[in-house]
């Protein structure tokens, strides 16, 4: 399950790794504008934004900042401490950051990560091997 979860997430970042037609990704492939228009489209329906997206607050609340895409939990911002007892079975579930790319709940802290094809913070290293078994296998 988890691994079905994993590929529905991550699948469109495979299929964006390049941002331009003949850009080389992960891999060193290439894509054409239709490959990359594809994972743009992936990536918008499977919301990737929603979590690997930092937001900033617009004049309607919440918007995706389109500068940092798919950058995930910004490295050196700073968690602030989880409030003890607000997080139960009779209160809140989960609790976020402003830019709503942390969590925190029941099992944790979880970070949003970085899917762009960074080679250094990203996937640009990821073969598309290591892609698919990470995607098997979680």
């Amino acid at each position: 399950m988890r691994g079905r979860i994993l590929s529905a997430l991550l699948l469109p970042a495979l299929l964006i790794g390049a941002f331009a037609p003949g850009v080389s990704g992960q891999g060193g492939g290439s894509y054409t504008k239709e490959q990359v228009a594809r994972g743009e489209f992936l990536a918008a329906i499977g919301g990737c934004h929603h979590c690997h997206t930092p937001k900033v607050f617009g004049p309607k609340g919440p918007e995706p900042d389109m500068a940092r895409m798919l950058s995930g939990a910004p490295a050196g911002a700073k968690v602030p401490p989880v409030p003890t007892g607000v997080i139960s079975p009779t209160g809140w579930g989960a609790l976020t950051t402003a830019d709503l790319t942390t969590w925190a709940g029941p099992w944790g802290i979880s970070f949003a990560s970085n899917l762009t094809p960074d080679r250094t913070t990203g996937m640009g290293n990821w073969t598309e091997a290591s892609f698919i078994r990470s995607m098997r296998t979680g």
